[in-house]
């Protein structure tokens, strides 16, 4: 059936239509839309028998993943970025016992600076674990992929990672044939587990093992991924055939037939890739593209037949090994030994960053030339990695080196530079609590202004700034709403700033005074109110508590 639908969604029903026993997952970007669907159709009563699990973090999802699998159930889970990074010693554990867990990871980049947005940092940091790895071209690749894993996973006895471009596909709406019911039961069988924890029958699993067997436990690992190089295009095959489409497999090709330079990728970039091969190819140039769908197991053999023709090969990477260089291209280099190819690797689109047709043909260009560099980074900004790299060599105390970045490139969020002229405006993101760096501007502004200056602008009424209030929870207590607009001038609209919104206040004001507008959070009690020193016409540095009742 084609319907118009999210991708998160898609992923959520294609799941569903696979009728899982256990669901445990807590909430992340960008995966939250899928778990929140298969929350509600377990809710509704939709999807059942299913138990969903609510967890406290991602390392119990995977948690309840492994048990509810040891114990018999078809499990899944979903997760991303820092959450997978929080679960990996599960992850592992459950490689390891070899229990056939489907888990989406929806793409994201990992902090540390934090960043929200899509790149495969995460998934690659995982390659060794044990999983299986499939990416995902597009939603309906997503969809397909995820009815495909659980069948693999159950085959094989191993864990499945399907991996989709976060928010480029979780969120983006686009045209996807749902299977039926009917049809993915025909194809994917009720699930029997290989091992299985029962009372009748009692087994250890994960017991320990010495050095006597370790190794032997690891290579069966290993030979469980080489079996699943037949496997994942037997039963991509066998989808084809039942679903009238072909998504899955190792690898596919893409006007690769004459092709002198392939570029080598895998992911949401396919299709911006092979718009871009269009173009070129009208243009006379003989490109093509090698899109990867396995990268672990890793198709080494696939790869070299799909390359071998080649003249040179450029490798485009959402994600890099930081002291070495590319991810992806050192696969594709094992898998070429002994081809004598132009290699290079391109990384791009980290953090989120757009790749454009615009940067891939100027990049595609160079290398067709001959003149791209062995390892590149695509519209990198080396205006501003040169000025920090000269501001560290110049000063020991550079600062933390996301703020210069920020600051250099003009964002928002890093204006808070306090060597401006006093008329000047500082912008505040609230993130927590501004206590800390209230103080530091009490501090600036006793050094700059002199604490005359200082008490000369605390005494003065604040503008009216919109939005401004006590905050939610005390502004509709019902002993006070009525009082409210009766209260002394100094008692209305300065205490707090509502959390998560930029505001740009005079820097004169802000830098000297800071304390009317400070914020005091504590946990599990709600915002305090100022007492004691406040009836004498100003907030004092007593602190109380006004409770509703």
């Amino acid at each position: 059936m084609l319907k118009q639908t999210e991708g998160s969604h898609a992923v959520a029903e294609a799941v569903a239509l696979c009728r899982p026993e256990v669901i445990c997952a807590y909430p992340i970007s960008p995966q939250t839309h899928i778990v929140e669907g298969l929350g509600e159709l377990v809710k509704d009563g939709s999807l059942s028998p299913c138990e969903f699990i609510n967890v406290e973090s991602e390392f119990a999802a995977m948690s309840v993943a492994i048990g509810s699998s040891a114990a018999g159930a078809r499990s899944y889970t979903a997760t991303a970025s820092q959450g997978l990074l929080f679960m990996a010693e599960a992850v592992y554990n459950a490689s390891g016992l070899g229990l056939p867990i489907v888990m989406t990871v929806a793409n994201r980049a990992i902090g540390a600076p934090i960043n929200i947005w899509n790149d495969h940092t995460d998934s690659m940091s995982q390659r060794d674990c044990g999983w299986i790895q499939l990416f995902a071209a597009h939603n309906q690749e997503a969809l397909d992929l995820h009815i495909q894993a659980f069948r693999l996973a159950e085959e094989l006895s191993m864990p499945v990672m399907v991996c989709m471009d976060g928010f480029i596909l979780t969120h983006a709406y686009e045209r996807v044939d749902m299977p039926t019911q009917a049809q993915v039961d025909a194809f994917l069988p009720p699930y029997e587990p290989r091992q299985v924890l029962d009372p009748a029958e009692p087994v250890s699993i994960g017991a320990m093992v010495g050095p006597e067997a370790f190794m032997e436990v690891r290579y069966l690992a290993h030979a469980k991924q080489l079996t699943a190089l037949n496997v994942i295009p037997r039963i991509a095959h066998e989808f084809a055939e039942r679903f009238g489409r072909t998504t899955g497999g190792l690898v596919r090709t893409y006007k690769t037939e004459d092709a002198e330079t392939i570029v080598v990728a895998l992911g949401s970039v396919l299709g911006t890739l092979k718009d871009t091969v269009d173009e070129m190819r009208a243009d006379g140039v003989k490109i093509g593209v090698l899109g990867i769908h396995s990268f672990r197991p890793f198709p080494l053999a696939a790869v070299r037949e799909a390359l071998q023709g080649a003249k040179r090969v450029v490798v485009l990477e959402k994600s890099f090994s930081v002291g070495l260089g590319g991810v992806v291209s050192n696969d594709v280099r094992l898998a070429l030994s002994g081809l004598r190819l132009h290699g290079y690797t391109v990384v791009a689109g980290l953090g989120g960053r757009a790749i454009t047709r615009a940067s891939l043909q100027r990049t595609l260009t160079e290398a067709i030339a001959d003149k791209l560099p062995p390892l590149t980074f695509m519209d990198l900004d080396w205006r501003i990695v040169n000025r920090q790299l000269e501001r560290e060599a110049q000063m020991r105390r550079s600062g933390p080196i996301a703020e210069s970045l920020l600051r250099d490139v003009g964002t928002v969020a890093s204006k808070a530079d306090l060597s401006l002229d006093a008329d000047a405006s500082v912008k505040f993101y609230q993130t927590g609590t501004f206590t800390v760096g209230n103080r530091l501007l009490d501090a600036w502004a006793a050094q700059r202004a002199g604490q005359h200056r200082a008490q000369q602008l605390a005494d003065q009424r604040p503008p009216r700034l919109p939005g401004l209030r006590r905050g939610a929870g005390r502004a509709l207590c019902g002993r006070r709403r009525d009082a409210r607009h009766a209260q002394p001038a100094h008692r209305r609209q300065r205490h707090r700033l509502p959390g998560g919104v930029f505001h740009a206040l005079p820097r004169d004001l802000v830098a000297a005074a800071v304390d009317p507008f400070a914020v005091r959070q504590r946990g599990g009690g709600g915002h305090g109110h100022r007492g004691g020193a406040e009836d004498q016409g100003h907030p004092g540095p007593a602190q109380s508590r006004v409770r509703c009742a």
